[in-house]
């Protein structure tokens, strides 16, 4: 942005659009996580609840990001990172594209809004 002012009511909505993405995710990632999959056919193996314990890590890093939004939003972009290197090297590229990008899109998009919140916060509190 190369104008020098910040508008704060533009902040507010950005973040308040933020926390109410991260709210929902959280509690879609809840209702997964009670609800028994209908079509298991067997109990999850060890790979396939490490990469759904990813998906709680993000939505928590989302929660935490109410307070600390760069922490929270870190924490969600690294979960979703290390979630996708992981699925690209166990099933492949091709398998993370088809499957996978678009889920993880709904998780970074709020982290994203989250760090941009922050460094306009900063910028305005620098211009004071």
């Amino acid at each position: 942005m190369s104008d020098s002012t910040v508008n704060p009511r533009a902040i507010k909505i950005l973040r308040w659009v933020a926390r109410i993405w991260g709210v929902i995710i959280a509690l879609v990632i809840i209702m997964i996580a009670v609800t028994p999959d209908p079509y298991a056919i067997g109990p999850l193996r060890g790979i396939e609840a490490f990469y759904l314990s990813l998906y709680a890590v993000s939505a928590f890093g989302l929660l935490v990001a109410w307070k600390w939004e760069l922490i929270g939003a870190l924490i969600s972009i690294v979960a979703m990172l290390t979630q996708a290197i992981s699925i690209s090297i166990g099933k492949g590229f091709a398998f993370y594209i088809k499957g996978i990008v678009l889920v993880e899109l709904v998780f970074f998009i709020p982290a994203i809004l989250f760090i941009v919140c922050w460094t306009l916060s900063r910028r305005q509190r620098e211009q004071v």
